[in-house]
Parts: C-alpha cells; structure tokens; sequence
C-alpha cells in the first residue's frame, strides 16, 4: 500500500475493517433516465455525461437484473480469484427515479444472493420522495446500504451551467431526509467543472463539513464523446485540469473535508475511446499515485485544515 493512501479514509480498507475482508463491487443497471434527460425536469441531461463510459463489462442492455448480477460476480471471481463479497452497485442513470413499486423489482434481488453484502445506490437528490425514502429505509434494516447523491458543485450558477436542473438547496434537504432515515450517504463531487473557480471548488468541501453525511466521492472532470462538453472543448470554450492541477486540488479538498468522512473514490476514468481530453485521465493508477506523492510530498492528512 502507497502510504499517501493510509493518509485519508478510504473506502476500500473502510469495507475491509466493515466486511473483514476485500469487497468488490457489481455494477448493475436498471435502465432508469434521469429527470434532467426524460423532460421531467429538463432535456438533454448533465452536458458532461456519456453514460456509457459506467456500463460494466458484464452489462448487456437488454439484460435483466438477475443475469447482469450474475455475470457480473462470475466476471469478478475470474479476475480477482477466491473472492466472495459484493456489494450490488446501482450506479448508471438516477436509480430512485420511478415509484418505489417500481424500484423494489431491481433491489429485491440482490437482497436474496447470498454473496451481496450491501448495496450502493447512485441517485439524485430531487429523487427522494416519501415512498422512496421508506424502500431505502426498509433496505437498510435489511443490509448494508450507501445511497451516493449526485451534488458535483456546491455552486448554483455552475449547476445551471452543467444542466443539473437541481439546486444546493434541494441537495441540503436531501441530505437531512436520508440523516434522518440512518443511511449512508455519500456526496459525489467533481473538480473542474465549466466556470467553477478554484475557491468555488474548495469552498465545496467547507459545505460538505456542515452536512449530516458520511461520504465523499471526488472526481476529476474529463471530456467524452457525443456530449455538450465535447462540443465546448472543441470550439475552445472549455479546458480540463492538467494532471498537476488536479492532484493539488485533490489534496487541497481533502486537507479541508472532515477527517470521520469516507472518501469513496480520488479520480474518475473513462475507456480510451471514448474519452476526448485529457489524455492523464485514461490511467487511473497514475493520477492515484501522483495523488498520493502529493499527500507524502506535502505530510498532509484529510482534515489538517479542517475546523469544527
């Protein structure tokens, strides 16, 4: 292990001391929109997004829950042999937008497989009505539960910039609705958004400190194909962060976030052919470690700067 990596909470020694042991997860797709996509709230969905780029190996789209779960634990075990602990992971399109009649069809299953542990659902915070809130409840009586709510900027303009159709506000209130219901919930955030400024972005984990949540998930922005973004890159409207610049922002954030918050993840990839710009963003391990040279480099932790 990288020592830089014993420096913030990270999730995956999180489920090791949880679990006992590694825990991997199994991405599944419940072919739900988003209400930012389906004219619900909005058209053309966040213009950063290619929902591609999350579908896992073992996903076909026309492929039921049950298959895809299966598949997706035998795709596991072959590449990481003698391992027998998942967590079902519901992270393409916003997973609570439907009834929660709807919603219990594609978690009901998982529940039953006796190698799943616990469940990670990826969502928005518009997406938390009363009956989805007493699915998610109930779900959480009966396993390990993680709801990941999608904010990426702590500021309104640049949400509206984005096509987020949601506001801070409404990500607060969620926020508190699931704190009240005991569930796990982790912000998704990302840095170098369009017209975000480098204090708006750090003032984003100041706001995350004051929320009642447990979890931090921090992405770099990269360019996809057949989006908005792309379209903004080419006609030179939009340049992403270099490799340098986002490792100092990554450790920045970290150095403010809370030192009890779960960091979920430190960087975001996509396959290289979808992928635009910029070109560090395709080697995960490499942005990871010179994250980490950066913590060791500085002697910093998650939460040196960090005040209550």
């Amino acid at each position: 292990m990288h020592q830089g990596q014993t420096r913030y909470k990270g999730f995956n020694q999180h489920l090791k001391d949880v679990f006992g042991g590694k825990v991997y997860r199994v991405s599944l797709n419940t072919h739900l929109s988003c209400p930012n996509i389906d004219g619900t709230k909005a058209v053309g969905g966040c213009y950063f997004c290619n929902d591609d780029y999350l579908l896992a190996n073992s996903y076909h789209k026309q492929q039921e829950i049950s298959t895809q779960l299966e598949e997706g634990i035998a795709y596991l075990k072959q590449r990481h042999r003698g391992t027998n602990h998942f967590l079902a992971y519901f992270q393409n399109g916003t997973n609570t937008h439907a009834k929660a009649e709807t919603l219990r069809r594609f978690f009901e299953l998982p529940l039953d497989h006796p190698e799943i542990k616990g469940m990670m659902i990826s969502t928005r915070p518009d997406c938390l009505g009363d009956d989805v809130l007493d699915l998610l409840s109930e779900i959480n009586e009966r396993t390990y539960l993680w709801v990941e709510l999608g904010l990426q900027s702590a500021q309104n303009h640049v949400l509206k910039k984005i096509n987020r159709a949601h506001s801070v506000e409404e990500f607060s209130e969620a926020c508190y609705k699931l704190a009240e219901r005991k569930i796990n919930n982790c912000a998704h955030m990302i840095l170098g958004l369009p017209d975000e400024s480098k204090e708006d972005m750090l003032a984003g984990a100041d706001y995350l400190n004051k929320l009642p949540i447990q979890g931090v998930k921090i992405h770099n922005l990269f360019v996809t194909k057949y989006t908005v973004l792309e379209k903004w890159h080419r006609e030179g409207k939009y340049t992403p962060l270099s490799l340098e610049e986002y490792t100092q922002l990554c450790v920045d954030y970290l150095e403010r976030l809370r030192p009890d918050l779960v960091i979920h993840r430190i960087n975001a990839h996509g396959p290289k052919d979808l992928t635009i710009a910029p070109d560090w963003s395709i080697n995960k391990l490499a942005t990871v470690n010179a994250i980490h040279d950066e913590i060791m480099r500085r002697d910093t932790h998650q939460g040196k700067l960090y005040t209550a």
